[in-house]
């Protein structure tokens, strides 16, 4: 009796056994897994307005840009990381547009040209899942998927896929990149529509933000590149910063009037004590309230064109402007 007893418990533990090593193993990372990770976090972003910013460094595809749009990554509930090419408006519209197809107003709650981001807020509910950060930088070689809308053809809110290696981290030499830092060179495709999507890795986690193409002065050619995610770090850190002209002045006969450019200020080397600032972008700078008005839909960073009075002539002049809590 205990033979048969110790027979059958030893048949209960090698069933066990055998029923553990058919269990399927761990699924191993597949571009498919990962598209279907990051699908949810990836949507449309479309964009409206009147008038074009000045001194837009991002001129690839005009002509595509008669329908302005493009892709966006929802990086946390209702907010929505884009590229900072889509802000190419004074005043721009958004909608965006979820995995089911939904359209949400939204408005922009930062942009920073520097960063090459911009951060919207939509309004609503909005059907996605924020996505995964990827840890670390990545290294050359990397496998990676560019997510996003190219040339603006899906119809079915999903995001289009191509897939390709990290082919460098470095530096680019570009007049139409705005970023300083080392971004990340991709083989893999971008196409107009696809700026402001994730590149993932395998995992699908995010590893950077897909930028437009631009033409490297070393080489002449046209190259891929995103910005790496570790960049939305600083764009959080400069959301409670407002933006600044760095200048005194007085308002007289419908112009501002500089008295002092404070020193090491965004307007140091650009305006001069003495100079009248007639437009801001367009606007007139009639009063103290236009110009509080205008720098409160800007953020530190930001590019403006001013109209300016010296002596008896008249000239445009490029600003950054500055920050401050």
């Amino acid at each position: 009796m205990r033979r048969a007893r110790a027979w059958a418990l030893s048949g209960l533990v090698v069933g066990a056994a055998l029923l553990h090593s058919q269990e399927a193993p761990p699924a191993t990372p597949s571009p498919q897994s990962a598209i279907a990770v990051a699908t949810p976090g990836v949507v449309r972003v479309e964009v409206r307005g009147t008038r074009p910013r000045p001194n837009d460094r991002w001129q690839l595809f005009r002509r595509l840009r008669e329908r302005p749009g493009a892709a966006g990554c929802v990086v946390a509930p209702g907010r929505v990381l884009t590229h900072a090419s889509l802000v190419r408006y004074v005043d721009p519209q958004f909608t965006v547009v979820d995995v089911e197809g939904t359209r949400h107003p939204a408005h922009l709650l930062h942009v920073d040209d520097g960063l090459e981001l911009a951060l919207l807020q939509v309004e609503g509910h909005l059907a996605a899942q924020p996505l995964r950060v990827g840890g670390g930088a990545p290294r050359q070689g990397t496998p990676v998927l560019a997510l996003g809308d190219p040339f603006l053809a899906a119809r079915d809110a999903q995001p289009a896929a191509s897939s390709g290696i990290v082919e460098a981290v470095l530096a680019l030499d570009a007049p139409e990149v705005a970023y300083r830092g080392p971004v990340l060179l991709t083989d893999a495709a971008i196409n107009p529509g696809s700026e402001g999507g994730p590149l993932i890795d395998l995992e699908g986690r995010v590893l950077g933000i897909l930028a437009p193409l631009a033409e490297d002065r070393r080489t002449e050619a046209y190259v891929g590149y995103a910005i790496p995610i570790s960049a939305l770090a600083r764009l959080q850190a400069r959301l409670g910063q407002r933006a600044t002209l760095g200048v005194v002045g007085r308002y007289a006969e419908g112009a501002l009037r500089i008295e002092r450019v404070l020193e090491g200020g965004p307007a140091a080397g650009v305006l001069l004590a003495g100079d009248s600032v007639l437009t801001f972008d367009g606007v007139a700078l009639e009063s103290a309230e236009v110009l509080r008005a205008e720098l409160a839909k800007r953020s530190p960073g930001a590019q403006v064109e001013l109209e300016v009075e010296r002596g008896s002539g008249r000239r445009r002049v490029t600003l950054t402007l500055g920050g401050k809590p």
